[in-house]
């Protein structure tokens, strides 16, 4: 199979022709569900250490690139879900319409 990375992006053209050739070997989403997914699977606890010791280690845009990743995942709390981030169910509250010839 080719080079093919979690959270890379594809063409749909390039969705489609590998979900055709690997249908029973390949898993990719599209759109939100991706994102969901992609944070469904983040473990922040492993993210979060991750990203202080580069800040510790690394220095330039690296230490840079680290220190703003890092703003994203603490206010969401160590002991928070990443999907938590992420709507999915949108309720209408819209009122009924008067009845016609009401004031």
């Amino acid at each position: 199979m080719e080079d093919l990375n979690r959270l890379k992006l594809l063409t749909d053209s390039r969705y489609r022709e590998l979900r055709g050739k690997y249908g029973h070997m390949f898993e990719a989403d599209t759109g939100a569900q991706a994102i969901l997914t992609t944070l469904q699977k983040l473990n922040l606890d492993e993210l979060h250490a991750r990203l202080h010791e580069e800040i510790n280690s690394a220095s330039g845009q690296r230490r840079k690139k680290a220190i703003k990743r890092l703003q994203v995942v603490e206010p969401s709390g160590a002991a928070e879900q990443a999907e938590w981030m992420i709507i999915t169910v949108l309720r209408s509250c819209r009122r009924k319409p008067p009845p016609p010839g009401a004031s």
